[in-house]
């Protein structure tokens, strides 16, 4: 016995989809995909997607709803995708404050809070830096001194001296024009 031929299904323009399968009649609605806005692609399998706030989000899903999201280089703001380096002046994180010469490599951190291990090399660079009596910690976290853990966040030196941690890991005060000149 013969089988009955086979159409091609039918497409029609509201985007259902007609077929004869088996001498059935069989219809169905194609999915609905949107049309993408400028800057932007659908993706079928999306992740969470980077904003001008938090350009570099972390996911905790793996795939979302099928959406439009926005090409490579490109962040949401005010929903519209614009380059990553368009965005205004980002708002920087708890205890920390925006410069357009910040984020310098010579900021002051938790392991060297005043600078002392000579590594910094200056430079100007827009970014957010931690606000005045904050230190960053290795997580990157702009932290209160005190909050840090660091052999000199319990030891007061005189005026004008400033703890420091020696060769052998114990702590001493020193005159700040010593680190300034190296006495």
């Amino acid at each position: 016995m013969r089988r009955p031929a086979r159409r091609k299904p039918l497409i029609r323009e509201d985007k259902s989809c007609k077929s004869t399968i088996f001498g059935f009649v069989v219809s169905a609605s194609l999915p609905h995909r949107p049309e993408c806005g400028l800057n932007e692609h659908f993706d079928k399998c999306p992740r969470c997607e980077g904003t001008c706030d938090d350009p570099f989000p972390t996911c905790k899903t793996t795939c979302r709803s099928p959406k439009c999201q926005c090409i490579f280089g490109y962040v949401r703001y005010n929903g519209t995708c614009i380059p990553f380096n368009s965005c205004p002046n980002p708002r920087c994180p708890k205890n920390e404050f925006w410069s357009e010469c910040g984020g310098s490599r010579c900021e002051a951190t938790c392991e060297d809070p005043y600078l002392n291990q000579g590594n910094c090399v200056p430079g100007c660079t827009a970014g957010c830096e931690c606000a005045p009596g904050f230190l960053r910690n290795n997580l990157g976290v702009c932290v209160d001194f005190h909050n840090c853990n660091h052999p000199c966040r319990n030891v007061i030196c005189p005026f004008d001296e400033v703890c420091v941690v020696n060769a052998n890991k114990t702590t001493t005060c020193v005159s700040r024009q010593c680190l300034l000149r190296g006495c």
